[in-house]
């Protein structure tokens, strides 16, 4: 006689694989969340160690780079600019974006630190949507509001109009959604 599973028995089971992926499920998406925060706090903290290593070894700072087009910019922390004091390479790798952007960096006078770093040049790590290659109406790789309260919160104040960690602006100064700017000074 042949044995088989009933339509019961059946049900059952495909009632509590379904229980077991809604109890999963969402916890993995939230690991997967953490682990890109995470992520990004590590690679700011990289790119801001490494311009200032670059900044104490050369006296100034480097020049704006971005992985939006990363053929037409040379990267000094890694390539020999041919700099008096150049000692790198300060970093093997550009840092990548975890949310699939673009990273760059730049420096200048800004305003939104000027109160907090006595209006010295400031060096600021962003964290643009765009993917390489792409304009700016791609935006495929913003970095989710929670997200970047939480990078905030545990790099900053929790405040992402304020002090070093923000949302980055546009040049008419509105916000950005899904972009956050990390601003140093040396």
């Amino acid at each position: 006689m042949k044995q088989s599973f009933t339509l019961i028995e059946l049900i059952v089971v495909i009632v509590i694989i379904a229980v077991l992926v809604a109890v999963i499920a969402p916890n993995v998406v939230r690991a997967i969340e953490k682990a890109k925060i995470s992520s990004a706090i590590a690679n700011l903290k990289t790119g801001k160690t490494a311009i200032l290593n670059y900044y104490a070894d050369v006296g100034k700072w480097p020049p704006r780079y971005d992985t939006n087009h990363p053929g037409t910019h040379v990267n000094y922390l890694i390539e020999n600019p041919g700099l008096p004091g150049w000692d790198g390479s300060y970093i093997d790798v550009w840092p990548p974006h975890p949310w699939g952007g673009q990273v760059g960096f730049s420096y200048r006078l800004i305003h939104a630190v000027v109160h907090k770093h006595g209006g010295r040049f400031a060096c600021k790590i962003t964290l643009d949507d765009d993917r390489p290659f792409t304009d700016a109406s791609n935006g495929k790789g913003k970095v989710p509001d929670e997200s970047m309260f939480r990078i905030d919160e545990l790099m900053d104040d929790g405040s992402l109009t304020t002090n070093d960690v923000q949302r980055n602006t546009n040049a008419s100064g509105n916000p950005v959604d899904g972009e956050l700017t990390y601003y140093f000074t040396g």
